[in-house]
């Protein structure tokens, strides 16, 4: 489920479809990992892209499993930097315990 974590501004615009429940086919390394305590929100960039870069997602492993199920919310926003573009992963914890986020490119 996506929820907008931070309002959205004039340089900002969503790409959480680039968010996917794929695995990654190769055994990428990761891009950032997050520990993401209750009612915590944590966000890292996932980097600096050229336009009409072509991207296949990114994948995000969240451990341990939330509690309650569906509390971790992950977002992609794409903010426009120096005429790239940045992607930034934002992840809120509604949940009752620390968990840790790893970002991964597919």
């Amino acid at each position: 489920m996506l929820h907008r974590i931070e309002p959205p501004n004039d340089n900002e615009m969503d790409a959480s479809h680039l968010l996917s429940d794929d695995k990654p086919k190769r055994t990428a390394p990761p891009l950032c990992t997050l520990t993401v305590g209750p009612a915590q929100q944590l966000r890292a960039t996932l980097g600096d892209y050229p336009p009409g870069h072509k991207l296949r997602g990114f994948s995000v492993e969240i451990n341990p499993d939330p509690e309650p199920e569906g509390a971790i919310v992950t977002q992609i926003t794409n903010l426009k930097v120096k005429g790239k573009y940045r992607l930034v992963l934002h992840v809120a914890n509604y949940g009752i315990k620390t968990v840790t986020a790893t970002a991964r490119e597919l």
